[in-house]
Formats: structure tokens, sequence, C-alpha cells
């Protein structure tokens, strides 16, 4: 089997979330990047001249300019895209011709100036703008950069003809600082530095990614993790998307669609080139091991089940003996579902907590969905047959419930729009927790929202309409009032 496949099917997402290469389709937009390329298409768009775009390496300014691009061309701005700064002189005069599609000729610098200086004016002449971005531009030599200067010195008697974008390292501040190139640096009307993420923009950022990609609340990310991710890589686009790639990596490894602080850690140190495969428990967790696998096995024999029928009455839990076969709990509570035919695989699921495997199934078969609660509103008990059982972590319990869900929320990130948005901003408006536009588009209002449901009901905090959070808000008319449980404290996105 395919091991990438098999990784995205486990976190239950349709692509990597985290690539190494630009993703400029899935592009998060902190506000301090909108306000950056605003103001950059704002410049060009009004035609200020000359613009410098700065930031360290792996803050992802290279997206940036991509993004801006894309925007410009959808505005029908002409625009040369130069993201090789091996070309130096004249050999970047004709890159820059060749992607404006000036057709090649020979000759020298000057008969190429001129070539870009007759296509800039019959572009003028049609109403259309025209810009260069050139990348990575801390590599220009200074007689490149004042090659640069003599291209934004193309213009009419009111406007420029070409609007000029350079982006690069800090590095090319110092050389625009200097005495040769002080011309240049007069010209530079506008002047932005990308920054790294802050804590708060870096939780945004990660649900913003794994949303896009398909996530449907399996994966979350505890606190600690977040909070070891952000040591690890202080904000930078670049170090979040290696240390988030290797996580989920860890997690797959590991089991695990939670990524926590020790899973956060094993990533760490496979990137540090210690491969998680050679991680090995020692011998008191191996005894440990062996003494939670008899317990398991002992399960059946102990355990107590509880089950409420849609009456809201409770039926009185018995013990379980393994002789007797399904308990009747069980075998009751699937057959209000229509499930009774599940009973075998269910309840040996149930004890041996592999419930997830089989509630796939059973989803697939029947179109129920198993859905799983901390805690049980009043109006959900008269409604629905419940199962109550012991919580695998213990201390107590989790409340089972089959749901045929009324509509699916398949993508949910900022902008996305859909009727299925619209029909979570009615109920969350009817709640008066959502007060924003009912426009079905996700804004950051609705995703503040749904998280504060999610925190009411002691839910999971993941930012995201899972089926558990989608099946109480279609089921909900008040919402209760819970403590903060463990289940909302471990959470975080």
């Amino acid at each position: 089997m395919n091991p990438n496949l098999t990784y995205l099917e486990f976190f239950h997402l349709r692509y990597n979330p985290f690539p190494v290469a630009p993703d400029t389709e899935n592009f998060y937009v902190s506000r301090t990047i909108d306000r950056i390329i605003t103001e950059i298409v704002h410049g060009i768009e009004t035609r200020k001249g000359f613009m410098i775009l700065v930031g360290e390496v792996g803050l992802g300014k290279t997206t940036i300019g991509r993004k801006i691009v894309s925007l410009l061309e959808q505005s029908g701005t002409e625009t040369s895209l130069i993201l090789q700064t091996g070309f130096q002189g004249e050999e970047l005069l004709k890159e820059i011709n060749r992607d404006f599609k000036i057709r090649p000729r020979s000759g020298t610098l000057g008969d190429h100036l001129r070539r870009l200086n007759d296509f800039l004016l019959k572009k003028n002449a049609e109403g259309r703008n025209c810009a260069i971005i050139i990348d990575d531009a801390q590599n220009l030599t200074p007689e490149s950069l004042e090659l640069i200067r003599m291209i934004s010195n193309l213009e009419t008697d009111r406007e420029k003809l070409v609007q000029i974008l350079l982006i690069g390292q800090p590095e090319l501040l110092k050389k625009l600082a200097t005495r040769e190139l002080r011309q240049l640096n007069s010209r530079i009307i506008i002047h932005q530095e990308v920054k790294p993420l802050q804590k708060h923009e870096l939780k945004d950022y990660l649900f913003f990614k794994l949303n896009a990609a398909g996530n449907d609340g399996t994966t979350t990310i505890t606190n600690g993790g977040l909070n070891k991710i952000y040591a690890a890589s202080k904000g930078n686009f670049r170090k979040v998307n290696a240390i988030m790639d290797r996580c989920l990596y860890a997690g797959f490894v590991c089991d695990s669609t939670r990524i926590s602080r020790s899973i956060v850690k094993k990533a760490l140190m496979d990137l540090k080139g210690k491969p998680i495969e050679l991680y090995r428990r020692p011998l008191t967790w191996a005894l440990a091991g062996m003494v939670a696998l008899c317990l398991a096995l002992a399960a059946p024999y102990a355990w107590k089940a509880v089950y409420f029928r849609e009456t809201g009455r409770l039926v009185k839990a018995v013990p379980v003996e393994k002789e007797k076969g399904i308990p009747p709990q069980i075998l009751n509570f699937l057959k209000d579902y229509g499930l009774a035919s599940y009973g075998d695989v269910f309840f040996k699921a149930l004890t041996q907590h592999k419930i997830r495997e089989v509630a796939h199934r059973i989803l697939n078969e029947t179109g129920f969905y198993l859905i799983q609660l901390p805690n049980v509103p009043e109006t959900v008990k008269k409604r629905f047959g419940i199962l109550a059982y012991p919580s695998e972590e213990g201390g107590g319990q989790r409340f089972f419930i089959f749901w045929k869900p009324e509509f699916w929320v398949k993508r949910f990130y900022y902008g996305y729009q859909g009727p299925e948005i619209l029909r979570i901003q009615q109920i969350l408006a009817g709640l008066s927790l959502y007060t924003d536009s009912i426009d079905g588009i996700v804004g950051k209002n609705l995703m503040k929202a749904l998280v504060e449901f999610q925190k009411k009901m002691a839910l999971p905090v993941t930012g995201y309409p899972d089926p558990d959070t989608l099946f109480l808000l279609c089921n909900m008319k008040e919402i209760p009032t819970y403590g903060a449980s463990p289940a909302s404290q471990k959470t975080t996105g």
C-alpha cells in the first residue's frame, strides 16, 4: 500500500497541508500579510513606481509575491515575475522581456531596453498597467540593480510606465543603502517587511491549513503541542511546515491523531536525524504495557454499561459476564437504531478501545454516524437512545449516540462559501453566539462563534464543525452550562 496515501487517510486529509513548496492555492492571510498585500497591490495599481518587500528566510515572501501576481493579473495588470536571480545585467533584462512575451532578438543592452520601452508604451496606450516582480533580489549585483533603476525611469509625462517590486532578504536593504545605489534607494515609495507569525496567529494558521486539506475534526493539537511548535519555530512559516509535516508522520507512526507535546518532541528529534521508528520504550514501560493489556483482556468481565432509552428512562446497569455474550444494554442500544446485526463487532471494539474502525464501517454501510460526547443535554436525552460507557482515560463516561446527519461539512476555512456554512451561521445566530452577516461565508467571527460553542458544550475545541459538534448544533434549542471538563482543557487547536 502507498505509505503516503495511508498517512493522509489516517488523518482524513486530501493532501499534505504543510508542503515545503509555496502553496498559493491555500494561502493563509494573517492580518499582517493582508495589510502588506493590500498596500503593495494598491501601490502598483496606482502606479507608485518602486517598492520593496523584505523578510528573513522562511517567512513566505515567495508565496506572497505569487499571490500579488495573481491578484494583479485578475485586475488586468501585465506582470513579469522573475524567480531566478542568477540572471544578471543584460540576461536579466532579456528574462524580463521574455516574461512579458516580447519577441527575443539579438542586439545590445540598449536595443533590449528600447523594445521593453516600446512594449510599455503600447500597453499604456491600451490603458494597461505593467509590473515587474523580482524575487531573491538580494542576489542582484549593484550593476543589475542600477539597470533596474534605469527601467524604473521609463515613464510618460504623467505616470510611470512600469511598477517594480523587489522581494528579498534583509541583506537587500544593506545593499541599497550603499553610496553607489543611493539614487535607487531614494526612489523607493513603499517599503514593507514580513514578520513571523505571532502565537495566536500560529493557532489560526494550523487550523486553516488542516481544514483546507479536509480535516473533519479528526486531527487536534493540544495547548502543549502548540506551545512546543511555537517555541521551536518562532512563527517562521517554513519551520512550522517542516515541524507539522513531521508531527503528522509521528502521529501516524504512534497511532494518534492528537498532536500533543510528546508527538511534537518526537517530530523535532526526527528532524534532527533520530528517526521515530527507532524509539523504544524502556523495560518499565513495557511492563506497564503488559499490565494494561491484561486489564483490557479482563474488561469484558468488569465494566458496566448504562443505556438511556428515548424516553430518558435509565435502564439499570448490571455486571457483564463473558459467557452471557453481548450485554443487553448494548444490544438494546443498537436495536433502537436497527443496528443489532453489528452487536458482536461493536461490543468487541468497545472493550478493546477500537471503536473508530467499527464506527467507520457502520457509517459506510448504513449512513449512521457514531457520536461520542462528554455530556448529554436533556433535549438530546429525550430524542435519542444513548449508551454510557466508561471513558478510556478513566474518571468519567462517554456517551454514544447514532445519528444520520442533516448535512455534512467537508470544508471549513477562511473565505470558503457554501449552503452548509449558511446553515451553521443560522444555528449559531439562533443561539446568540454569532451576530455577523449570515452570508454562507466562513469568516473570523464565525470561527470564534464555533469555538465558543465547543467550549460551552465541553467539547474538544477543534475550531471545526466536526460530527460531534455538528450533532449538538443540529439538536440544540438552547445551550446548557457545563463546567470546564478535561476534554475541553486538553484540546486546542
